[in-house]
């Protein structure tokens, strides 16, 4: 299988990361992260979207797969 991956900005509390449920302190702090937003059997699909967007926006995208090459 093959996962379309975008990196996004987003925004987190300091309280969610740190597991800190019962603190009364809410400090956000930005971050950035992988976000699967499309999986596919074949890649070729998955190519298609990120050849279709922009060129500056093609760097945001990258596909994955979860099978490593040795296994192949």
């Amino acid at each position: 299988m093959f996962f379309l991956e975008n990196y996004m900005n987003i925004v987190k509390t300091i309280k969610d990361a740190a597991g800190l449920s019962n603190s009364s302190c809410v400090m956000p702090y930005q971050t950035q992260e992988w976000k699967q937003i499309a999986v596919c059997e074949e890649k070729e699909p998955l190519q298609e979207i990120i050849d279709s967007l922009p060129l500056d926006k093609q760097k945001n995208y990258r596909i994955i797969d979860n099978i490593p090459e040795s296994d192949m």
